[in-house]
């Protein structure tokens, strides 16, 4: 079964390439978008900037009311379907 789940990402994957591939400099920060990151993994992201300090990346997601994973650099972004 495993082996299914895999094969299924795989294809996803795959289909992915064959969409539009987006410069990260164009990518919109006003909604969630698809990204692939520099390592090759995809996430659903939004942009967000701590009112504090200003800095700036791609939150993935939070984990509790003081952690977030967040992400620097894409290497680049898809529109999700529906936006």
């Amino acid at each position: 079964m495993a082996n299914d789940f895999e094969k299924v990402i795989d294809e996803e994957i795959e289909s992915l390439h064959k969409c539009q591939r987006n410069p990260p400099e164009t990518a919109p920060k006003d909604r969630r978008i698809l990204v692939e990151s520099e390592s090759g993994e995809f996430y659903c992201v939004h942009w967000v900037q701590n009112p504090y300090t200003g800095h700036e990346a791609w939150l993935i997601c939070d984990i509790d009311d003081e952690n977030r994973a967040l992400l620097e650099k894409i290497d680049c972004w898809y529109e999700l379907p529906g936006n």
